[in-house]
């Protein structure tokens, strides 16, 4: 049963979450873009999730910022003790790397408020490599049920982008569910079963790319794995054998970028030949082929650029 969601009132309270881990580094200029908003957050919940560096430090020296400091547990742990903690009607997400830019709250209030049946709205980013470069914007208006769009394509929802009606989130656990990797697209993919989202194409968020040669390790196949089985189970639940199989194609196109970046080529041609059994006629399964052999040049090029 979808629940009965109230209209959210004229001036709503926003509580920001922000977790973070040994983000000395970053995590002032996150911190500032929050407070900068010319729609104030009346909560900013920074959650130190067992740093070992000056993460701490850096929090307590904005005043306006609540800091909770709790062991290492993983970044969905982190917001989900954030999203407990917080008291006002709307919950934004913003990782201690990223970056609102002005006027990012205000303009999805106001695109929450204008459209009642949306529990959910997203944007688009900017993408910035190590060195603090834009590279590129990306973003494209969505609106509705976006369950079908999600599982037929990839995760296109930036976590720190979203603002979230906290009433949406009633009889769901964590929420975001106790995993590595992927936390975020299992939970979207909870909530667009029941709920409108809408998805503003403007980028109002500056989003720090991973860096590519820590990937491997941070995320093993396993845990890649142990992720997405979860989210095959429960789509393949609710949708249906064939969604079953597309989360389990996506699956295999990431283990195979993943194999890629570490110069396993074999491998990542073995994941390619596995995701496109699994979900042979995919729209996307040409741009997902493309990302993974770019993965593999990239790779190349690093290398290259080491032994010079």
């Amino acid at each position: 049963m979808v629940p009965i969601l109230s209209p959210l009132p004229k001036a709503p309270g926003v509580s920001v979450i922000v977790p973070a881990h040994n983000s000395e580094g970053t995590l002032a200029n996150a911190l500032r873009s929050a407070l900068a908003q010319d729609l104030k957050p009346l909560e900013i919940i920074c959650v130190d999730d067992g740093s070992r560096d000056a993460t701490a430090k850096v929090a307590r020296g904005f005043r306006g910022v609540r800091l909770v400091r709790t062991k290492n547990r993983g970044v969905a742990s982190a917001r989900n003790l954030g999203i407990r903690l917080s008291r006002h009607p709307l919950i934004a997400f913003l990782d201690s790397d990223d970056e609102w830019l002005p006027g990012k709250l205000r303009h999805q209030v106001e695109a929450l408020r204008a459209r009642p049946a949306a529990v959910l709205c997203a944007t688009g980013v900017r993408d910035l490599d190590g060195n603090g470069r834009v590279v590129r914007e990306r973003g494209r208006e969505r609106s509705g049920r976006l369950y079908r769009d999600l599982i037929d394509g990839e995760n296109f929802i930036v976590t720190s982008t979203v603002v979230l009606r906290r009433a949406a989130l009633r009889g769901i656990l964590g929420p975001f569910p106790v995993q590595p990797f992927a936390e975020d697209y299992h939970l979207w993919l909870s909530l667009s079963r029941r709920h409108d989202f809408y998805v503003d194409p403007g980028a109002w968020v500056d989003y720090r790319l991973p860096d590519p040669r820590t990937l491997p390790t941070k995320y093993p196949e396993t845990v890649i794995e142990g992720a997405y089985q979860g989210i095959a189970d429960l789509v393949g639940r609710a949708g249906g054998e064939g969604d079953r199989r597309r989360v389990l194609a996506l699956m295999e196109f990431e283990l195979a970028a993943q194999r890629a970046r570490s110069r396993r080529i074999g491998g990542a041609l073995r994941g390619l030949l596995k995701a496109l059994r699994w979900d042979p006629w995919a729209n996307r399964n040409m741009a997902l082929a493309l990302r993974v052999l770019a993965a593999a040049a990239g790779a190349s090029l690093l290398e290259r650029r080491s032994r010079s």
